[in-house]
């Protein structure tokens, strides 16, 4: 939601208040969590680490080649989590994602 004119943040002003709906089983978690007076910076670290853990799924800025990205990827995998992977996932991608009939050949 936009502030009314003239009510903007002033630039020296550090942080932006934001009200945050939080189910009561979750907002039991944080109390147990931490105390008090750090709970602020205990959401800020949670979100941050989240959006970081998001960000790793945006497009490559490095110069790491791709086939390398997949290995990371691909190196938490059991072998058996391996053979279970389709051979035909490119071809019909559609089917493993939405669902829907495969395609024929």
């Amino acid at each position: 939601m936009a502030r009314p004119k003239g009510t903007g943040k002033a630039p020296e002003e550090r942080f932006i208040t934001r009200t945050i709906r939080f189910p009561p089983e979750l907002w039991a978690r944080i109390e147990r969590a931490a105390p008090t007076r750090r709970r602020a910076e205990f959401i800020r670290g949670a979100i941050e680490r989240e959006l970081r853990t998001r960000s790793s799924w945006e497009p490559a800025t490095s110069d790491v080649p791709i086939w390398e990205r997949v290995d990371e990827l691909l190196a938490d995998l059991t072998p058996e989590e391996l053979q279970a992977l389709p051979v035909d996932g490119s071809e019909q991608h559609d089917h493993y994602i939405y669902g829907t009939p495969k395609r024929a050949r």
